[in-house]
């Protein structure tokens, strides 16, 4: 069995990992939702794959969070 992060402190269950972009900085799940328990996609976001942002768009990453 996979082991995923857990959200369930924000009431997501995830039931699968859709897809990996590392070099984008981010990983999709399937997840399930604890309160409607509809289904719903999250992406999580890696920080030290974002380091490129300012040298892309010349802004701080931390400006947007």
């Amino acid at each position: 069995m996979k082991k995923y992060p857990d959200f369930t402190n924000y009431s997501y269950q995830i039931s699968k990992e859709l897809g990996r972009n590392l070099q984008g900085g981010r990983i999709t799940y399937l997840a399930k939702s604890l309160t409607s328990n509809r289904q719903v996609v999250i992406k999580k976001f890696i920080r030290k794959y974002l380091d490129n942002y300012t040298s892309i768009f010349g802004r701080n990453f931390d400006d947007y969070f």
